[in-house]
C-alpha cells in the first residue's frame, strides 16, 4: 500500500532533519535512506556530528529546548525545529525518534504508517504526480546552509566580519549608528534593510564581534540575537555593562523565546529592551526610535548636570568655597575637587585620610568643633562656625567659616551637608580694622585736644579729651 503524506510537510520534515544535522556535524558525512518497514516506511537521516547527551535526548522535541553547550554551525534557531518536525510527523499518524552518541552523531527516524485508516477521511487527495516542488523554501535552506560554510558566503571577506550600510551619505555625520549582531544572515538582512532609511547600520554575526565593533567606535545602540556562538547576548551585556567606556549604550534583544519569564530574564540581564521573534517592522522600528530617544534625552540631561556643576565648580573656587557632604551610615565623604586647593592637602592625599578633615583644624579650636558637629548629628539641626585650619602643605592657618546641617539624600539616607568658606581675607580685613580703630581710640585718649559732636537740634556735646568728662 502507498504511504500517503502533505507534500509540503513532509518537504519540511526531511529539510529541517537535514539543517539539523548540518548545523551539528563538522566532519564526515550525512546520509539520507528512506526504507520500506513493515506496516509502512522509514526515513533515516544520520550525521556524524557531535552526537547528543542521553539525559538531553527525551527532551529533544520539547519546543524551545536547546541542547546546552552543544558545538554549531550557527545559534539563530529558535528551539522549534525538532517540535516541528515532530508535530508534523503525528499529523501523519507516524513517530520519530532519535539514536545518538556523543562524539559518534546521530540517527533521526521517522516512521509513517501505510494506507489510509490513520488520516480523517476527508483530508484524503488524490495523488498529484505533476505538483510542483516548493522551490522557494528548498532554496532558501541551501542558501542559508551555504553561508555557514567557511567560505559560503560573500559576508566572510568583510573585515572582521562586518558589513556597513551607510545610507544617505550626506546624512552621515548626524545619524545614529546601531550595531546589529545576528548569526542568522537572513535576519542580519532583513534587520539591517528596515533600519538603513534612518540609521547608519553595521552588522556582525556574533557578540564577539559586536564587542569589538562597538569598542572601535562607540555605537548609539546595540540590537543583538541572544543565542549565537563565541558570545551570546547576554554575554555581550556583561562585557558591554562591565566596561566603563560602554555601559550606558542601550541594548535591544532580539529571542525567539516568548514567554514573560523571557522577558524578564533578558531585562535583569542588563537589556534596555526585550523583542520577541516573529516581530513586525513597526514595531522593531518604534522600539529603536524610543531607545534613541532616550538616549538623546539622557545624554542632554548629562550634559546639562555635568555644566552646572562646572559653573558651581568655577564659583565656588571663586569664591574660595568648598561644598561637601558625609554619609552619617559610612562615614564616607564627598568633596568637590577645589578642596585640595583650599585646604592645602598634600598631592594624592584625601580628607578621608584626615578624619574627614577634623585633622587640619587648629589644636586649640579642634575639640569644640568635633563637639558641635557630635551635636548637630545627634539633634538633626544645623550650625554656623568660624575656625582655623592648619594646611599640611605649607604650615600656614587659614580662617574658614562653615554651615552645614543635617539631611536626607535622594536615596533616603541621613548625611551631613556643608559648605566650608576660606574668609582668611575678610578675617584679616576685620583684625586691620578692629586694631586701626584700636589705635585711633587710643591716640584719642591721649591726644591734649577737645573733641565734639554735633546732634540733632544743634545741640552739641563736647568731651574733654584729657578730662574724660561730657558736658
Amino acid at each position: 500500500q502507498p504511504v500517503h503524506v502533505d507534500r509540503d510537510m513532509w518537504e519540511k520534515i526531511v529539510l529541517n532533519l537535514l539543517s539539523n544535522a548540518f548545523k551539528h556535524t563538522f566532519a564526515g558525512a550525512i546520509s539520507v535512506a528512506l526504507r520500506e518497514v513493515r506496516g509502512g516506511i522509514e526515513l533515516r537521516i544520520a550525521d556524524t556530528g557531535i552526537g547528543i547527551p542521553v539525559e538531553q535526548q527525551p527532551r529533544l522535541f520539547e519546543r524551545f529546548h536547546r541542547v546546552q553547550g552543544a558545538r554549531s554551525r550557527t545559534h539563530e534557531g529558535s528551539g522549534i525545529g525538532l517540535a516541528l518536525v515532530q508535530e508534523l510527523v503525528k499529523l501523519h499518524g507516524g513517530t520519530v525518534r532519535v539514536e545518538s552518541e556523543v562524539g559518534r552523531g546521530s540517527v533521526f527516524i521517522v516512521a509513517l504508517p501505510t494506507g489510509t485508516a490513520h488520516l480523517p477521511a476527508d483530508q484524503i487527495a488524490a495523488r498529484q504526480d505533476n505538483a510542483a516542488p516548493a522551490r522557494a523554501r528548498d532554496e532558501s535552506f541551501a542558501q542559508e546552509a551555504l553561508r555557514w560554510l567557511p567560505d559560503g558566503g560573500a559576508e566572510h571577506n568583510a573585515p572582521e566580519g562586518a558589513e556597513q550600510d551607510e545610507g544617505d551619505g550626506a546624512a552621515l555625520g548626524i545619524r545614529p549608528r546601531i550595531i546589529l549582531a545576528d548569526d542568522n544572515a537572513d535576519m542580519r538582512d532583513y534587520v539591517r534593510r528596515l533600519l538603513a532609511s534612518r540609521w547608519r547600520v553595521e552588522v556582525v554575526a556574533d557578540g564577539a564581534a559586536a564587542l569589538a565593533a562597538a569598542r572601535a567606535e562607540a555605537p548609539d545602540l546595540i540590537l543583538s540575537d541572544v543565542m549565537m556562538p563565541n558570545l551570546d547576548g547576554f554575554g555581550l551585556i556583561r562585557a558591554l555593562r562591565a566596561d566603563q567606556a560602554l555601559k550606558h549604550i542601550p541594548v535591544i534583544l532580539l529571542s525567539a523565546r516568548a514567554g514573560e519569564d523571557a522577558s524578564i530574564d533578558g531585562l535583569e540581564a542588563g537589556a534596555d529592551d526585550y523583542l520577541i521573534k516573529p516581530f513586525s517592522a513597526p514595531e522593531l522600528l518604534a522600539r529603536v526610535a524610543a531607545q534613541l530617544q532616550t538616549k538623546r534625552v539622557r545624554e542632554e540631561a548629562t550634559r546639562e548636570v555635568r555644566e552646572s556643576r562646572e559653573h558651581l565648580r568655577l564659583a565656588l573656587a571663586s569664591a574660595r568655597m568648598i561644598a561637601w557632604s558625609v554619609d552619617i551610615a559610612t562615614s564616607r565623604i564627598r568633596v568637590l575637587e577645589n578642596a585640595s586647593d583650599i585646604l592645602g592637602l598634600p598631592p594624592g592625599r584625601s580628607l578621608d585620610e584626615m578624619n574627614h578633615g577634623l585633622a587640619l583644624i587648629h589644636p586649640e579650636d579642634r575639640v569644640a568643633h568635633a563637639e558641635r558637629i557630635k551635636e548637630t548629628i545627634a539633634n538633626g539641626g544645623s550650625y554656623r562656625a568660624v575656625f582655623r585650619i592648619v594646611r599640611p602643605i605649607d604650615g600656614r592657618v587659614i580662617w574658614v567659616e562653615e554651615q552645614a546641617g543635617v539631611q536626607r539624600n535622594q536615596d533616603g539616607r541621613v548625611q551631613l551637608s556643608g559648605v566650608t568658606t576660606d574668609i582668611s581675607e575678610r578675617r584679616r580685613s576685620e583684625i586691620a580694622l578692629s586694631e586701626s580703630e584700636g589705635r585711633f581710640r587710643d591716640m584719642a585718649d591721649s591726644a591734649p585736644v577737645m573733641v565734639w559732636v554735633t546732634e540733632p537740634r544743634d545741640r552739641a556735646r563736647v568731651r574733654l579729651a584729657h578730662g574724660g568728662a561730657s558736658r
